[in-house]
């Protein structure tokens, strides 16, 4: 993602002073009582990277990685489902 929009810019536009939760904790991330509840916060976390960066690449036209980052997606819903199970 860097490499299409530009290291640079994406930190210029970076607003931490803004974000409501850059100097405060989520709730939710206070109440994990076991590593399952860390596993299961962090697989959400990488399936929405994965479909941010299915997203932005199809505004780029770059079909090929979208079409990587759905499989990628759709792969760790899986490998969640499995190790829950």
């Amino acid at each position: 993602m860097e490499k299409l929009i530009g290291g640079d810019l994406l930190l210029s536009n970076r607003d931490t002073a803004g974000d409501c939760f850059a100097f405060h904790t989520r709730p939710e991330e206070l109440n994990r009582a076991e590593q399952s509840d860390v596993l299961n916060a962090n697989f959400k976390r990488a399936q929405e990277a994965c479909r941010v960066i299915e997203e932005y690449s199809k505004l780029s036209g770059a079909n090929s990685v979208s079409k990587n980052a759905k499989e990628i997606r759709f792969s760790l819903y899986s490998i969640q489902k499995e190790l829950s199970a």
